[in-house]
């Protein structure tokens, strides 16, 4: 439902801050028809797993995958104190994030799998989040 709201923004990049413990509490949809809908939405979803190591219900995994099919991070923080850092990180990826696109060929699976590399000589170390997969929207697949 978050990811039909984010149509009513006035922006093209559409973020997504989800606080949760992971655990399901009585969902109407699979994982796997979210992750689909995920990859074909331009959302960003960051998630911030609390919960108690012991809780039996948490579910780090769903957490996980909703970020890192979309290119956002996943964040446990130990402590309630950390959540205001992490908060101010994400703010902090989302103000200086760039966006790279590219047209792909209408021939093939409507799902593609990408990888995005960087490099520069003056800094040895870049960090690189992207989304590693995406669906072609099913108009353009059918051209």
């Amino acid at each position: 439902m978050s990811l039909n709201q984010l149509e009513f923004g006035r922006r093209d990049k559409k973020t997504l801050v989800v606080i949760s413990d992971g655990g399901d509490n009585h969902s109407q949809h699979k994982l796997e028809d979210v992750t689909r809908d995920v990859l074909r939405s331009v959302a960003t979803i960051y998630t911030i797993g609390i919960y108690d190591e012991d809780d039996p219900e948490s579910n780090e995994g769903v957490l996980k995958k909703l970020a890192q099919v979309s290119g956002g991070a996943f964040y446990h923080p130990r402590t309630l104190d950390e959540i205001v850092p992490i908060c101010r990180q994400i703010a902090k990826d989302i103000r200086t994030r760039y966006t790279i696109g590219y047209v792909p060929s209408a021939e093939g699976k409507a799902e593609r799998h990408i990888k995005v590399v960087a490099s520069a000589p003056d800094h040895p170390k870049l960090v690189v989040r992207t989304r590693t997969s995406y669906v072609l929207a099913p108009d353009k697949a059918a051209q």
